[in-house]
């Protein structure tokens, strides 16, 4: 990347600014700096700031309706010094939850866009491959700059967290399984059946749906990934399907491939399927699982006796603590 700029007289969050050495302060670090001049990692309002970073909290929430949201603006309007960029990068290199704790970075990334004014929106979204989690996250990210006058390889973590709420995507391959095109790693015995037009279950409402149609005399076996839940008494499964065949059940797996037990109050054992029939949509049940289920790997099952002649249409979905 090539570009000319002239950095902005403003207050601003900078990464670089004129001064007596390197200064790591806060959540701020760099692991490489060269400059023909000294320079310092710092909050500046000077017009000596190479590369002014500007926080945009708070943060717009990112979710299904708003798929993205602008964390830094990187400044660059009106300078005295001109530099020219042969590169210019922005990575995540944490996302740690209110506890501190890390979680996978790739569930999110970063673009960086330049705006019609010549600065630079660096952007954060939900990745491809996020497997389904909602919370307050601090992210951290890694800038990479390059110069004729300074180069420069430092991080930031946000000073405000930034409400991220990632649903998975059935349109992709490693989040639901048959014996077609489906490939999430789901436990127990091998899919049967295909699931046609998988991403329409992501809106969950009557406007689209995917088809559950049987294999032959081997019926209907296939599964969707489900996001991890937290800790809860009670949990609230709704199933939008419509048109059900072949004795369509569902039921829930954990990672060992074994079945989500419900008790009612009292503890006592009740059965782990849920019979789909047209005369109950939607199909709502609220349950109370034999054991702690919260952020484990769990899967929904659909299994049932339909031919591939016939298919059963599946709207949505959800599995989330009951209110």
């Amino acid at each position: 990347m090539t570009r000319d700029h002239r950095w902005t007289r403003r207050a601003a969050l900078g990464f670089l600014g004129a001064g007596f050495g390197l200064a790591a302060i806060s959540t701020d670090a760099a692991t490489r700096v060269h400059s023909d001049r000294a320079v310092e990692l710092t909050t500046t309002t000077d017009s000596t700031a190479l590369l002014p970073l500007e926080e945009e909290s708070p943060f717009t929430p990112i979710s299904r309706q708003n798929p993205s949201t602008v964390i830094y603006t990187i400044l660059a309007s009106e300078s005295d010094t001109e530099y020219t960029f042969s590169e210019l990068s922005v990575t995540v290199t944490d996302v740690l939850d209110s506890s501190g704790t890390s979680i996978t970075t790739e569930a999110v990334e970063t673009s960086l866009d330049e705006t019609g004014s010549g600065d630079y929106a660096v952007t954060l979204a939900c990745a491809d491959s996020a497997g389904g989690f909602s919370g307050e996250y601090y992210v951290t990210l890694a800038l990479v700059a390059d110069t004729e006058s300074f180069s420069v390889d430092a991080t930031r973590t946000t000073g405000e967290a930034v409400s991220i709420t990632c649903p998975i995507d059935y349109g992709n391959a490693n989040n639901y399984s048959d014996d077609a095109a489906g490939e999430a790693a789901r436990p127990g015995d091998a899919a049967t059946g295909t699931v046609v037009g998988s991403q329409n279950v992501n809106n969950g409402d009557n406007g689209s749906s995917a088809d559950l149609k049987g294999s032959g005399g081997n019926g209907l076996y296939v599964g969707f990934k489900l996001p991890p839940v937290p800790s809860a008494t009670t949990y609230a499964l709704e199933i939008e399907a419509s048109e059900t065949t072949g004795n369509l059940i569902a039921y829930l797996v954990d990672g060992s491939g074994d079945r989500v037990i419900f008790v009612d109050e009292n503890g006592t054992e009740l059965s782990s399927e849920f019979v789909l029939k047209n005369r109950n949509r939607p199909f709502e049940f609220t349950v109370e699982p034999e054991n702690d289920i919260s952020n484990s790997e769990l899967f929904l099952i659909f299994e049932g006796g339909t031919s591939g002649q016939n298919a059963s249409k599946l709207e949505g979905f959800s599995f989330e603590p009951s209110e």
